[in-house]
């Protein structure tokens, strides 16, 4: 089952510092649209796909 159904891959910055309680201590940001990737190119959060 899907939550969401994707439509935009996008490339995000994410900071790796955290905090005491192990928290993030930035937020993730947009860095920019990735036109050329198809959503179906992606593969699951969890899986072991080579990243895009």
């Amino acid at each position: 089952m899907m939550l969401v159904e994707p439509e935009v891959v996008m490339k995000v910055a994410v900071d790796i510092a955290r905090d005491s309680t192990g928290r993030r201590r930035h937020p993730v940001r947009p860095h920019r649209n990735r036109t050329n990737v198809d959503v179906t190119q992606v593969p699951l959060f969890g899986d072991n796909g080579a990243s895009v």
